[in-house]
């Protein structure tokens, strides 16, 4: 049995809120197909979304290599307002994939309100 291939996400220290890998044939390559590394921004734009849709364990941390928990389920009554945790949270109609790094309250605001998404704190 081979172990699942992983997806490593590494964000700024401190990153808070929303962020999205953009879709984008004119990106420049990367070194690792399936490290993300997010800049502050919280857009960065890749070429290649294969390693995502393939299955996959998810790690993330952040560039002072602390770690962040991934979330592995939807949220569930009641929510969680304390722990951080990194959540996928859509791909939209434009290539967009979205991800939060936030609590489970904060990814239920954000799952009601996906037709407006933005890049940054939820608020």
């Amino acid at each position: 049995m081979r172990a699942s291939p992983h997806v490593k996400f590494v964000l700024p220290a401190g990153f808070r809120g929303l962020f999205k890998l953009v879709t984008d044939p004119n990106a420049p390559p990367r070194d690792d197909a399936a490290a993300y590394e997010i800049p502050p921004s919280g857009v960065l734009a890749i070429r290649d979304t294969r390693p995502l849709e393939r299955w996959h364990d998810t790690i993330a941390a952040f560039d002072d290599h602390t770690l962040l928990p991934v979330a592995s389920a939807a949220p569930s009554e009641p929510l969680d307002e304390i722990a951080i945790d990194l959540h996928h949270v859509t791909a939209d109609s434009e290539g967009n994939i979205w991800f939060l790094v936030g609590t489970e309250a904060e990814l239920d605001r954000v799952l009601k309100e996906r037709s407006r998404l933005n890049v940054g704190p939820v608020t």
